[in-house]
């Protein structure tokens, strides 16, 4: 399948390669050339002709997203970030242009700017429950944990699946950096029992969340259940200390830290 769609890229070169030789004035035409160099994987002649492009037409916004999306693939995402801002100032909205754009806020830790993305997307999308999702964690990154636990709650309203794996083990994270250990084990419980590639390592976190509760024979009996598949969460050669690192929450009661007190 790959080499099919390689051999496709490579015979979309060549056809607008003869394009471009004849309208060598039509930014379209580089454009898509620039489109099938990058999926046969020659980025860097691909930005050539994504320049040109935008010499005809600097405001021709697929151009914009395109090298944004380049840029990105090689981790330029302070020069992706210009490129998908001034797409958005020509198509003044654009929810697949503004979901790239967050992704590279993230990346470069300006989570401040990811939150404002998000909040326009949810003004515009109020049902758009991804966007709670990745508003919790530049939240969540932010040290805003009441906010990103907030977001994962709407989230999980709107969300056709109820018992999103990965969004109760996030909103695990979050309450046990509160203490909110009682919370967090209600989560991990959820997480862990539902048929997902990451099942091993939220039984890992839920006996970890339970000795943090203060429910040392909890932590034993779940403990015996989750061990055997330590290996496939932190790999052979780290599976004894895991093992240890629960086993020692069993012999200290659970006191891992603060309880903050009821079911949260």
């Amino acid at each position: 399948m790959a080499y099919v769609m390689l051999e496709s890229y490579a015979l979309a070169i060549v056809d607008f390669s003869d394009y471009v030789a004849k309208n060598k004035d039509d930014e379209k035409g580089w454009y898509w050339r620039a489109r099938a160099r990058f999926g046969f994987g020659e980025a860097e002649q691909a930005l050539n002709d994504l320049d040109r492009a935008l010499e005809l037409n600097e405001l021709y916004a697929p151009a914009l997203v395109l090298k944004g999306d380049i840029q990105a693939a090689r981790n330029q995402y302070q020069a992706a970030i210009k490129m998908y801002t001034k797409a958005l100032e020509i198509y003044i909205f654009d929810l697949d242009v503004v979901l790239k754009r967050i992704e590279c806020f993230m990346k470069v830790h300006d989570y401040e700017r990811a939150v404002k993305d998000c909040s326009e997307i949810l003004a515009k999308f109020p049902d758009y429950y991804q966007a709670y999702y990745l508003r919790s964690s530049a939240y969540k990154a932010l040290l805003q944990l009441d906010k990103a636990e907030a977001d994962i709650n709407k989230g999980l309203t709107l969300d056709p699946d109820k018992q999103n794996s990965l969004a109760m083990f996030s909103r695990a994270m979050c309450r046990m950096l509160q203490g909110k250990f009682d919370g967090a084990v209600a989560d991990l419980r959820t997480a862990a029992f539902v048929d997902s590639p990451d099942r091993a390592a939220y039984s890992l976190h839920f006996c970890i969340a339970l000795g943090a509760s203060g429910r040392p024979q909890d932590v034993r009996a779940e403990y015996e259940l989750a061990k055997k598949n330590l290996p496939a969460i932190v790999g052979e050669e780290d599976s004894t200390s895991a093992g240890r690192y629960c086993s020692l929450h069993c012999r200290r009661g659970g006191q891992a830290g603060p309880r903050s007190g009821g079911n949260q």
